[in-house]
């Protein structure tokens, strides 16, 4: 072999070699699966999970703000009833506390009825039903 000969194959081995990462990443991109893309139904699915996620959100916010506010409500009257025992001079809390006790038990069942709208809104909420389309009645031909 001369010389011409074998820097020749040196050049053709140098670009085989420079040739050889991109060759290979092109297989290997060739040989990957391909994904298939997300169907109807799987996003329908999707986003029915999801609403009925923040559907039960809501529900537990509801219940844990009713629960609390049912805890200072009994605070509340454990301290009226506290208020309305005669102290050791005697004296019974005037008629003004009373009317004050009642207003906040007004309150207090006006915002409880509120939450127990919120929590029926939160476990049942308005069905918006989607038009199905129906098949065309076969007509006889009698």
């Amino acid at each position: 072999m001369g010389i011409a000969t074998s820097n020749a194959l040196r050049r053709l081995f140098a670009c085989s070699l420079a040739l050889l990462p991109p060759g290979i990443a092109m297989a290997w991109q060739q040989a990957q699966p391909a994904r298939p893309a997300a169907s109807a139904a799987t996003i329908d699915n999707a986003r029915q999970q999801a609403a009925q996620f923040q559907q039960s959100v809501r529900a537990q916010q509801t219940r844990d703000q009713l629960r609390k506010t049912q805890a200072e409500q009994q605070l509340h009257q454990n301290a009226a009833i506290a208020l309305r025992r005669p102290d050791a001079a005697g004296t019974a809390v005037p008629d003004q506390t009373e009317q004050a006790e009642q207003a906040r038990n007004a309150l207090y069942r006006a915002r409880q009825q509120d939450l127990v709208d919120k929590y029926q809104d939160a476990v049942a909420p308005p069905v918006r039903a989607r038009p199905r389309t129906q098949p065309a009645p076969a007509h006889s031909g009698g």
